[in-house]
């Protein structure tokens, strides 16, 4: 039960995301990603014991790995390629329907 729980949260999240359009959303995150990375390199402890080295190398692999994906999209997205999202089945589209349908109903409390 717990899963298929999880299953409708991340489906819903799925929904709300969609408005963004896909192009504005990798635009976003890479400006995002670009900003972090100017402004924690020169915070990284470059000097210092092995673990404070190894945590800098990996943070700063992490962003430019963030970045390039950021641009390959953009660049993909560029020649007409679409993005589609996958198909809901039709229980997961009941789901989401009673769960609107809840969410309407709820009173809200203060």
């Amino acid at each position: 039960m717990k899963a298929q729980k999880d299953d409708l949260f991340f489906i819903i999240l799925r929904e709300r995301m969609i408005h963004m359009p896909p192009l504005m959303r990798y635009w976003t995150c890479l400006v995002g990603a670009l900003l972090m990375l100017g402004f924690a390199t020169p915070r990284l402890p470059v000097y210092g014991s092995s673990i404070e080295f190894g945590f800098s190398f990996l943070w700063i692999l992490f962003c430019l790995l963030v970045i390039g994906a950021n641009l390959s999209a953009i660049m993909r997205l560029g020649r007409g390629e679409v993005v589609e999202r996958p198909r809901l089945t039709k229980e997961q589209k009941e789901a989401i329907r009673r769960l609107r349908r809840y969410r309407h109903r709820r009173v809200h409390s203060r």
